[in-house]
């Protein structure tokens, strides 16, 4: 931001500056990826994707999200980028049935499922 004051000797500029780094974990929000279905014991044609954001819905960058799930994930933890998202694929159980993904960061108060369905062969 820049502020101009108007003196009696001319025009004088200000930069103001005001970094930011986001907050701790607060929340994980499921982005994509929230209802697919494939055949059992093939990978989800999409990973599934999660933002982490701060006590101010701020992406927060380098946050751990650790994933649980019956089939085979690429990655039991992953890392948020600097937006904040993190995804994690999957390659699904041999039973057909209806299935879940878990996700969860360490300092937010919760977790969020993606549901997914393993159909027959």
């Amino acid at each position: 931001m820049t502020a101009t004051i108007i003196g009696a000797n001319g025009d004088v500029s200000v930069v103001f500056s005001a970094p930011a780094s986001a907050g701790a974990p607060n929340s994980i929000v499921i982005v994509s990826g929230d209802g697919q279905s494939a055949t059992a014991g093939s990978a989800l044609p999409l990973a599934i994707v999660v933002k982490v954001l701060d006590q101010h819905a701020n992406p927060v960058p380098n946050a751990t999200v650790s994933c649980a799930a019956s089939g085979t994930l690429a990655s039991p933890v992953t890392t948020t980028d600097v937006n904040g998202i993190a995804s994690d694929s999957l390659v699904l159980g041999v039973t057909a049935g209806a299935d879940a993904i878990t996700l969860f960061t360490p300092g937010a108060n919760q977790t969020v499922t993606a549901a997914v369905n393993e159909t027959a062969n």
